[in-house]
């Protein structure tokens, strides 16, 4: 096992106004797009009223989903256990999280940041072609944006060596990568 005096720490943090601005930007375009793609289907389903249930229900069911994603992930590639993971939500941001309390590689840590993004992305994408409506379009869109962050966070760890540490930080958006001497000189 490393040890800390022979290893440095790498902070990499989650710009929140960055992620914010880049989920917004994604479900704005992604709704516009979706819903246009959803028009020319004969069974096209316009916005209504009651739709705003759909979206009350869908909304927390896909983050449901995403988080037990990257704990599902991070069983099967890193052959974790559920009580590795703590869920919950940094209400400062509303930002939903699945917090793994163990270490991982940093090869893992990335499958588990882009698992969602392959997963769910697609369920939802799958469910719009036999469901086109205004409000599945946008939970399309939403599901995408909900992506953000892993996806920046899994830019950020471009470039570390693959068989690094990653501790999930407990109380911010982001890990810190431990990198040993023996791996830096490698």
């Amino acid at each position: 096992m490393t040890t800390v005096s022979q290893s440095k720490r790498i902070a990499v943090r989650l710009d929140l106004a960055q992620a914010n601005l880049a989920s917004i930007g994604t479900l704005v375009t992604g709704s516009i797009i979706a819903i246009w793609l959803a028009k020319d289907q004969a069974d096209y389903i316009p916005f209504r009223w009651f739709h705003i249930l759909f979206f009350a229900v869908g909304i927390p069911v896909l983050v449901l989903i995403h988080e037990a994603v990257h704990a599902l992930a991070g069983m099967f590639f890193g052959k974790l256990k559920l009580e590795s993971f703590k869920f919950g939500v940094f209400w400062h941001c509303l930002m939903p999280y699945c917090h793994c309390l163990e270490p991982v590689s940093v090869r893992t840590y990335r499958r588990v940041l882009i698992m969602p993004l392959l997963l769910t992305v697609p369920l939802f994408v799958w469910f719009l072609s036999h469901h086109p409506a205004v409000w599945s379009a946008i939970l399309t869109a939403f599901s995408l944006s909900g992506c953000m962050g892993d996806l920046l966070i899994f830019h950020k760890l471009n470039g570390m060596k693959q068989d690094s540490l990653v501790l999930d930080s407990p109380d911010e958006a982001g890990c810190d990568v431990i990198v040993s001497d023996k791996a830096q000189a490698a």
